[in-house]
């Protein structure tokens, strides 16, 4: 069947519409599902075991290197992204203690006459017991993050960035992070 140019934009318009509609319904359900989702110990999992995870991103010794090179050696400024692919849950305040961090856009960076400043994103953070009990190294860990640096280069400049994967496993009503490791290109 062939169509001439009027069916063609009568078909064209069908498609706009229906996917119009489809993007509003996928957006008020999204919305919706917010408004309607009361907070429950979900939230309190999730910052608890954020924290967790803050503490051992920036004490671990096996990350000291890469602290190190991202960031200024000894500096306990820390900039935490707060991507809106991944949001960290709202009126979220780390605690870690000995270190001061500040949530950010992902767009923000330190100005260049500065010393480099570590960058953490958190790009992952499952907490279904089921992704933590099988969890693998790389890309199929249940939690992710990056340490990169969120700017300055007044102590030398450095690019890119570092992956580290963990897993949360929760010990007598305690959550506790587990290093799976650290891809580092």
């Amino acid at each position: 069947m062939k169509l001439d140019s009027t069916e063609k934009v009568a078909v064209g318009l069908i498609v706009i519409l229906f996917l119009l509609l489809f993007g509003t319904f996928m957006f008020a359900r999204v919305a919706v599902d917010r408004i309607i989702t009361p907070p429950d110990s979900l939230d309190s999992d999730r910052i608890t075991v954020l924290d967790a995870l803050l503490n051992d991103l920036l004490n671990n010794p096996e990350l000291q290197d890469s602290r190190d090179f991202y960031g200024t050696p000894g500096d306990k400024n820390v900039v935490l992204i707060d991507d809106p692919a991944a949001p960290l849950p709202k009126g979220y305040h780390p605690s870690v203690p000995g270190f001061k961090i500040t949530i950010h856009p992902p767009e923000t960076q330190a100005p260049p006459d500065a010393d480099r400043q570590i960058g953490i994103c958190i790009d992952k953070l499952n907490l279904e017991p089921a992704a933590n009990e099988t969890a693998g190294l790389f890309f199929d860990a249940p939690i992710e993050a990056r340490m990169f640096n969120a700017g300055g280069s007044k102590n030398g400049g450095v690019i890119g960035g570092c992956i580290i994967s963990y897993r949360a496993n929760r010990e007598h009503d305690k959550w506790q992070v587990q290093w799976l490791g650290m891809l580092d290109p």
